[in-house]
């Protein structure tokens, strides 16, 4: 084997195919899986922070004697049960609208496009706000929220997209340029960065879509579905 055909296809230690070096060391999770596992984190995060969030509320109504035993618990379990269903529900519709996507648009104009669509999460981030658009407007066909509540939640699920795209850009470019960071470091700080402009652009949309439709006083319709459930009281 000639010298330059020799440096042409192995590396330089232990004749190891330049290819068999490029590949990852282990292989990476089926999408299926790793889209079953995102949404189970999510459900499980969720459900906790609902149990929390409702926790609160319900100690101050058993203290005063509003609900016993069994409905403070009802409460907790019920809740936290229903949010983790929406919230797991919710992230892997968008995970799966996302891999879509990025087939179409692979197919369309190539990896190199959609590699840095991904790397600042845009395609994700769109994809989220999509599906919590689609489920606003199922709960406005089904008489769960109204009109007005409509036109507030779809300003704020914009400004949440339009954060969670922001803030996940800027994390990636502030980890690209920061010395030392490594790449686990820097996908958590897009991360953080993104979740965190998810919640300041969706409440900056929530603000400027009540003051964009105000109300009448009359509608105290509920903002989701979670809220119009009504707890058994009693035995």
């Amino acid at each position: 084997m000639s010298e330059k055909h020799f440096h042409q296809n192995f590396s330089p230690s232990n004749d190891i195919p330049v290819e068999v070096l490029d590949s990852p060391l282990e292989p990476e999770l089926p999408i299926a899986a790793d889209i079953g596992i995102n949404a189970a984190v999510a459900a499980v995060m969720s459900g906790l922070n609902e149990m929390m969030r409702e926790g609160g509320k319900s100690i101050e109504d058993f203290r005063a004697g509003k609900i016993d035993e069994k409905q403070f618990t009802y409460r907790l379990v019920h809740k936290a049960t229903e949010a983790a269903t929406r919230n797991g529900i919710r992230t892997g519709s968008a995970l799966v609208m996302s891999e879509g996507a990025k087939k179409v648009l692979t197919k369309a104009f190539g990896k190199a496009l959609v590699k840095r669509l991904s790397r600042y999460n845009l395609i994700t981030a769109i994809c989220f706000g999509m599906v919590d658009q689609g489920r606003h407007t199922l709960d406005l066909a089904n008489g769960k929220m109204d009109t007005r509540e409509y036109k507030v939640k779809s300003v704020e699920n914009v400004g949440g997209t339009g954060g969670a795209i922001s803030g996940a850009t800027a994390g990636a470019v502030l980890g690209s340029v920061v010395p030392g960071l490594g790449t686990a470091a820097g996908g958590m700080l897009g991360y953080m960065m993104g979740m965190l402009g998810a919640m300041g652009g969706g409440a900056l949309g929530r603000s400027l879509g009540e003051k964009w439709f105000p109300g009448d006083g009359n509608d105290s319709g509920p903002s989701s579905p979670i809220n119009r459930i009504d707890i058994p009281i009693g035995d």
